[in-house]
């Protein structure tokens, strides 16, 4: 996966398809590194392969839409 735009439209069609509202602003990630998805015990995120830490970017698992 290739820059930022092809970073926003995956997470932002991930978090579509998963109901879940990002919590912080796509456009606060570093542009220049790649990114994982993680799962833990906070819910999921994205970690920045490069410095192996959290990024900005955060899915809120408190959504009504998981609970139906």
């Amino acid at each position: 996966m290739s820059g930022v735009g092809a970073l926003n439209t995956y997470n932002l069609t991930l978090a579509k398809e998963l109901n879940l509202p990002l919590v912080t602003n796509l456009n606060t990630i570093d542009k220049t590194s790649e990114f994982y998805l993680h799962y833990d015990n906070e819910g999921l995120s994205l970690y920045n392969s490069l410095e192996q830490t959290k990024s900005a970017v955060r899915f809120n698992f408190d959504s009504p839409a998981l609970h139906r």
